[in-house]
């Protein structure tokens, strides 16, 4: 990240003949100078305290078997898929084997164990033994184990309280008949204890799955193998920057410091430098790891619960560059929208599209003139007609890092809020409306869509101010103003921008926008089937506000989306015991067909929950087991206190982020991906 004012002098600043006398020093002698430096100036900042490692934030170890693969590229123009050679083709699969030692005899023996018998079969003492994987695969276990094997030793810790495979998880109550899939959440887990400061938002990205079927449930975990993991393990130290480095003089030497390591050589960022940590999709057959600083990363699940990776995802030109935590998959065309932001220079915003086999099908830059300042964008939303972005204040701001001592993020009020309107389909960004708002912030929306009359409904988890410094409040309540509350936005793209009661004396479009609940929560989701279409419900996890030492959520609330102005939209809750916190809660439809479904909130609402206070197995209300970490499977319609299931898990799930649900179908596609083909979603 780059800002104005002093930083770019302090960063360009002689750093060309820096590097050129650096260059001529030994490189093992550089690289331990360079580490040395890192060290004073991370515990320069004095933020040494790190809450979000302790209790259940801490990390969870877990032996790592990665598929080492070359870069993974995704293929096609606007026009489609470009050829591949038959040489590259043959690289690609064979690299995708892995361990099976060809394309094919890994893709066989995934499919051939997904029978009938659920995860009974090729389990033994609790555990999935290797040749359950693949007859080639014992070997290739033994080789992942080996790459990560110093690493987990540099740690701090010579033992692992998880296994490497898939374990047969307890079932405290039956799981409903026709549940099968695989459940996965994503969230920050360190792999090496970090230097100086630390924020939640930092750590490694972990895949925590549990795989139903046939009645029976298997939990596995993987640290996704990111091109910054992969370095910083093999190192043994984490050298790339983090956002917990941006604080005080000292963050600023260490953003000087990474660009001076990036030019040795000592950190290597051509395949990206992500986390992979933040949020999960599933589109053309491919299961998708997303951090919005890199692009995705693509896994696979096996029959068992073992889930491998891929390779990264890679293209060209500038939306290329990074990828939304939060795209959004049309249910009617199989579209994936998605786009990146930067704070770096215009174009602050691109914007791209993925057709239904996974080619690229539009994309583009919004430009300067409609995009005019760089702001944190983590999501966006599409109606049928509209792809809808959120330009809300929050923005880099590199003088509070260095005379407050802050996160270089200020949410700056004055500037106001805007809604901005895409046609989808649109060859530029010529065509987009713009709507004024008073200041807010909104990190998730639950979705949005057009009403008959054309005006656009976008529902988001707003709130009045916000501050990304989560780990430096130890005492006192979460400000009123910064806890997220959904609200409605309403916006009129027919109006005229000169003539209008939705118009600012300015002759500027006005949007409206009402909070809908006094609950306070986040991590909306709802049924996959209606995103950018009219439907009712949200269910969103609600906030613990009575402290601010850390961010929890201790249960989940039903939201009607039709609720007249003036009455509270939060129709049912979910409450978890005391000492219980979830996180995102997933819906997860019934029925496979959609013909069979009821309703639209038939279905069930899908998360992990940690009981902070568990020693011993137990069935209450959001469930425990001697880790302390369920499954758990609620009823979204009735929305009983009482849990449909509880899948006691082997061990600890750390507080992560966002979760995915894949039902069978779409689980036995994403078991013959292969790496993607080469391609280019921009030039």
């Amino acid at each position: 990240m780059a800002s104005a004012g002093v930083m770019p002098v302090l960063l360009e600043q002689k750093e060309h003949s820096l590097v050129e006398r650096v260059t001529q020093v030994p490189a093992a002698l550089a690289r331990q100078a360079v580490k040395q430096v890192q060290w004073l100036l991370s515990y320069s900042n004095g933020n040494l305290d790190q809450p979000f490692l302790q209790g259940n934030f801490a990390p969870q170890l877990s032996e790592v078997f990665t598929v080492n693969l070359p870069l993974v590229t995704v293929a096609g123009t606007a026009a489609g898929t470009a050829a591949v050679s038959a040489k590259a083709a043959a690289s690609k699969a064979a690299a995708a084997a892995g361990a099976a030692g060809d394309g094919s005899n890994g893709v066989h023996h995934a499919a051939q164990n997904c029978d009938s018998n659920g995860l009974a079969n090729g389990h033994a003492n609790g555990h999935v033994e290797p040749a359950a994987i693949g007859a080639d695969a014992d070997d290739d276990v033994k080789q992942q184990r080996d790459t990560f094997h110093s690493s987990k030793e540099t740690n701090g810790s010579s033992s692992s309280s998880s296994s490497s495979l898939p374990q047969l998880c307890g079932l405290l109550d039956k799981l409903p008949a026709g549940l099968a899939g695989v459940f996965l959440r994503v969230g920050p887990n360190p792999l090496l204890k970090p230097l100086g400061g630390y924020h939640w938002f930092d750590g490694d990205g972990m895949v925590h799955a549990v795989r139903l079927k046939g009645g029976a449930a298997a939990y596995c975990n993987r640290w996704v193998p990111t091109a910054r993991l992969a370095q910083e393990s093999a190192a043994g130290w984490p050298m790339f920057l983090k956002l917990g480095d941006y604080v005080g003089l000292g963050g600023l030497g260490l953003i000087f410091l990474e660009r001076f390591k990036t030019a040795l050589g000592i950190v290597d960022k051509t395949a990206g430098g992500g986390t992979a940590n933040t949020a999960l999709a599933c589109h053309a057959g491919r299961l998708l790891a997303l951090n919005e600083g890199d692009m995705p990363y693509a896994l696979r699940v096996m029959c068992d619960g073992l889930v491998e990776s891929l390779g990264r995802v890679a293209v060209t030109g500038t939306v290329g560059r990074s990828f939304t935590a939060h795209p959004k998959l049309d249910p009617v065309t199989g579209e994936l929208h998605f786009f990146r932001y930067t704070f770096d220079a215009p174009p602050y915003v691109s914007y791209g599209v993925l057709g239904p086999k996974g080619d690229l099908t539009a994309s583009l830059d919004i430009s300067a003139a409609n995009m005019k300042r760089p702001v944190m964008m983590h999501d966006f939303a599409i109606t049928q007609n509209w792809v809808v972005f959120m330009d809300n204040p929050l923005c880099f701001d590199g003088e509070r890092m260095v005379k407050q001592r802050n996160l270089p993020f200020s949410f700056k009020a004055e500037q106001g809020s805007r809604v901005g309107l895409l046609p989808r389909g649109a060859a530029d960004d010529s065509g987009m409306v713009w709507f004024d708002l008073p200041a807010h912030m909104a990190f998730h929306v639950a979705n949005a869509w057009e009403e008959a009359d054309g005006t656009v409904k976008l529902f988001v988890c707003h709130s009045e101010s916000i501050s990304l410094n989560l780990d430096t409040r130890t005492e006192g309540a979460i400000p009123l103003a910064e806890q997220p509350r959904l609200a409605v936005i309403t916006l009129d793209p027919n109006s005229s921008s000169s003539s209008s009661s939705r118009s600012s004396s300015s002759g500027r479009r006005v949007g409206e926008l009402r909070l809908m609940t006094e609950t306070s929560g986040d991590f909306p989701t709802i049924n996959p089937r209606f995103v950018g279409r009219k439907q009712r419900y949200a269910y969103v996890a609600t906030m613990v506000t009575g402290f601010g030492a850390a961010v929890k959520w201790d249960g989940v609330a039903k939201m009607d989306l039709w609720a007249p102005e003036g009455s509270d939209a939060m129709v049912a809750k979910i409450q978890l015991p005391p000492g219980c916190y979830n996180g995102e809660t997933v819906f997860v439809p019934r029925h496979e067909d959609p013909i069979t479904c009821t309703s639209e909130d038939d279905g069930y609402l899908v998360t992990y929950v940690h009981d902070e206070t568990a020693s011993s197995s137990s069935s209450s209300s959001g469930g425990s087991s001697s880790s302390g970490s369920s499954l758990v499977v609620w009823d979204a319609a009735t929305m009983q206190q009482q849990p449909l299931a509880v899948v006691a898990l082997p061990q600890r799930v750390p507080y992560g982020f966002h979760g995915l649900w894949v039902p069978e179908r779409q689980f036995q596609q994403q078991l013959t991906s292969q790496p993607l083909q080469p391609t280019s979603l921009m030039q």
